[in-house]
């Protein structure tokens, strides 16, 4: 017998709840380094992924894509994915609690493109992909250099550590839905018709 994402042994919706690490400040950013094939699963939550090293497929609602370095994967919570076939992959996992993103999303409010990348969710998420972006060079050291940035604040809990890491967040998302903005053809109806 065939099984299939509603089969509870190979698909698993993970709650902000259940993660264990440093998840005290809303956000929990890591590391994985040589990660396996993962089984589908979704979450309650939101996750920025990026593509450090290596490569491997990625399985979501439209299917099965090639990923490299500097690709970042959008999730808004519970929109599903796995990888499969990874070689020598390395991704860093940005989680992002829905209360914090609640808190924090008046200040991306007049970022174009941040309401339908991070808040707007479709009636039927487990068949919604997730965004696919990739980052060029340049662009792909500052996520770099963010998303590192955001661990070690996390990890010394120094002074302000969560300030620091929340402007992180912040700057990772603008620089995500901007990414997007340019990368993603938005959707134009039909114009005025033919002029005079």
């Amino acid at each position: 017998m065939a099984r299939t994402l509603d089969d509870p042994v190979t698909f698993r919706t993970l709650a902000w709840d259940s993660l264990r690490g440093g998840t005290e400040g809303g956000m929990y950013v890591f590391r994985i380094p040589n990660h396996e094939a993962s089984t589908p699963h979704d979450h309650l939550f939101h996750e920025v992924v990026y593509v450090e090293a290596g490569s491997a497929e990625h399985w979501a609602a439209d299917g099965t894509r090639q990923i490299r370095p500097g690709d970042v994967i959008v999730l808004g919570p519970q929109v599903w994915h796995a990888y499969r076939n990874p070689s020598e992959l390395t991704i860093i996992n940005c989680l992002i609690d829905s209360r914090l993103m609640q808190r924090i999303f008046p200040f991306l409010a007049g970022v174009e493109g941040a309401f339908d990348l991070y808040r707007r969710r479709g009636r039927r998420p487990r068949l919604a992909p997730p965004l696919v972006l990739h980052a060029p060079p340049a662009r792909q050291a500052m996520l770099l250099a963010r998303l590192n940035g955001m661990m070690e604040e996390l990890r010394g809990r120094r002074n302000g550590w969560r300030a620091a890491a929340t402007a992180g967040l912040l700057d990772l998302l603008v620089a995500t839905a901007r990414l997007a903005r340019e990368q993603v053809q938005p959707i134009v109806g039909p114009g005025p018709g033919p002029g005079p």
